[in-house]
């Protein structure tokens, strides 16, 4: 039993390694792959790499920008951000740096805008920039606390000589309040001098005027005299002409002693009124200045009652200076490192409705990964299962363009294929929600671009290769190779710089890029024209290699 079974098996491998061809291929087509993937994933750091950056002013953040570029990151600048953004979804840039109004050397924030769907970059860029502004954060924080600790020891000088100043200050005050001390308590001296004064004058002017009064009461009867004076004149002038001159003398006599009288009497009120006036202006002025001097001595001791609530304050002020003396004292450019705070960063995924939705994220992969799959292995069989049919010999006798054989094959291929992604986009529209509508015939033309690469590709190993297993091998091999040759493990940045732009012609990162672009931007076929241009290229150039297989191969039947 053990050795009919090694028989077998030993029967089964020489049927396989027959075909030189097929055995060259299981031998060296893995190597060939694993040496392909191996050096696609050599690289560790980013290149080509380019960071759109707007800011009100570049000065502000010329320190930051030098620290993000690089010789493998180039740094361009946009007048607007929603430009930045839009150049982004065009893959010009990789990532916008929005620098807020207010950025300066120790504060303000960055809002960066990074490529959802570019996934499998985004976390290298991101890690990249998160090392980039933390060390540049602490270097700016770090310079700008040195200038800070350099400002607090100033201000500690200041403070020292204000605190000097407050001293000279207290020693005024206290010897101006010695000085009001002493002029209050001369003014209290006066004023105990001049109230008694004052209120005997006070006194005087009573009795002046009680004495006005007397003699204002003494005039109405010097009035009287008048009349009896005018009366006497009447009977002297009766007795003149009676001629009784004797008793004309005496009456003469006693008006003239009484006009004497009636005139002093005057003459000593008029005096009286005077002297009360000017009695009155006297005591007009003494009540104003006692008055002022009672002012005085209640705003000189108010004046005192400041000045000592002023010293005490000034006490509290110097005790307060000496406190935060002590304490900023305390501080060096040395503890710097201690105050060191990172700049604000935030990132904004675009387009922020998809970035949540994984699946719709890699949905161009799985896309252009089952194109390629089964567009290459379905043409490749098809190819085959015609050239091995029996009656394969019957097409080079019917009287029809040979053209034609491969047009059917092709528009067979393209049908069977296109049956199977209706299907798929059915259900990636309703069970993952990925979203067709930005702009359906854009997408529709690319996919349909995509399959009449791969079938082409297919339909020429098929032509080319007559052994099966061999043709197939190939064209898994190629796909493979396609496959792990593109960013869809590793980002076309991280790869060696001759693989990385080997690797961006490679048409499943061509019809991937269309496919992104498309699906979560809506661009038209102007915007990829450089993509839709290169997979052209390819179109034409398999066409033209398959019509050739296609002729090679009949000769060789």
């Amino acid at each position: 039993m053990p050795t009919k079974l090694f028989y077998i098996v030993q029967k089964n491998l020489r049927s396989v390694f027959r075909n030189w061809t097929t055995f060259l291929l299981l031998v060296l087509g893995p190597l060939i792959l694993i040496l392909t993937v191996g050096y696609a994933f050599s690289g560790t750091d980013l290149h080509d790499i380019s960071i759109g950056v707007h800011a009100a002013k570049r000065a502000q953040i010329q320190d930051v920008v030098d620290s993000l570029a690089s010789e493998n990151v180039a740094v361009v600048y946009f007048p607007t951000i929603d430009r930045c953004v839009g150049a982004m979804n065009r893959s010009l840039v990789n990532i916008c740096a929005d620098f807020s109004s207010d950025f300066g050397n120790s504060s303000g924030s960055i809002t960066f805008y990074y490529d959802a769907t570019r996934y499998n970059l985004v976390k290298f860029i991101l890690e990249y920039l998160k090392d980039k502004i933390s060390i540049t954060s602490e270097q700016i924080s770090l310079e700008a606390s040195q200038q800070i600790f350099s400002d607090i020891d100033q201000f500690v000088v200041d403070m020292q000589q204000g605190q000097q100043q407050i001293h000279e200050m207290q020693q005024s005050a206290l010897s101006m309040r010695d000085d009001l001390v002493r002029a209050h308590d001369d003014i209290l001296t006066a004023q105990a001098q001049f109230v008694p004064r004052y209120m005997k004058i006070k006194d005087a002017q009573a009795k002046l005027n009680a004495t006005a009064l007397s003699l204002s009461h003494q005039y109405t009867a010097s009035t009287n005299i008048s009349t009896v004076v005018s009366d006497l004149y009447g009977l002297d002038s009766l007795l003149t002409d009676l001629n009784i001159s004797l008793t004309s003398i005496h009456i003469r006599e006693t008006v003239l002693y009484l006009n004497t009288t009636g005139d002093l009497q005057n003459l000593t009120l008029r005096q009286t009124y005077d002297a009360l006036h000017q009695l009155d202006l006297i005591v007009g002025y003494l009540d104003d200045m006692n008055t002022s001097l009672s002012a005085t001595e209640q705003q000189i001791g108010q004046h005192i009652t400041d000045i000592d609530t002023g010293v005490a304050n000034m006490d509290l002020l110097s005790a307060s200076f000496d406190t935060y003396i002590g304490e900023f004292s305390a501080l060096n450019e040395s503890d710097a490192e201690r105050f060191l705070h990172p700049i604000t960063a935030s990132f904004v995924a675009v387009p922020e409705e998809v970035s949540t939705n994984k699946t719709a994220l890699v949905f161009p992969i799985i896309l252009v990964f089952m194109i390629c799959f089964i567009s290459i292995l379905l043409s490749n069989m098809l190819v085959l299962n015609e050239t091995h049919s029996p009656a394969y010999f019957r097409n080079f006798l019917v009287p029809a363009n040979t053209l034609l054989f491969i047009l059917g094959l092709f528009i067979t291929n393209i049908i069977l294929i296109s049956l199977q992604l209706v299907f798929f986009f059915i259900v990636a529209a309703f069970s993952f929600g990925v979203n067709f509508f930005l702009n359906v015939p854009v997408f529709l033309l690319a996919v349909f671009l995509g399959i009449v690469l791969y079938v082409l590709l297919g339909m020429l190993f098929g032509y080319l290769v007559r052994d099966r297993q061999t043709s197939l091998l190939l064209g898994l091999f190629s796909a493979l190779i396609m496959f792990f040759f593109s960013d869809v493990v590793f980002p076309l940045e991280t790869m060696p710089s001759a693989a990385s732009f080997i690797a961006q012609f490679n048409p499943l990162v061509v019809i991937e890029g269309i496919f992104r672009h498309t699906l979560f931007y809506g661009q038209s076929v102007s915007a990829q024209l450089f993509g839709f241009s290169v997979v052209c290229l390819y179109i034409v150039f398999f066409a033209v290699l398959v019509a050739a297989a296609y002729y090679w191969n009949r000769k060789s039947q």
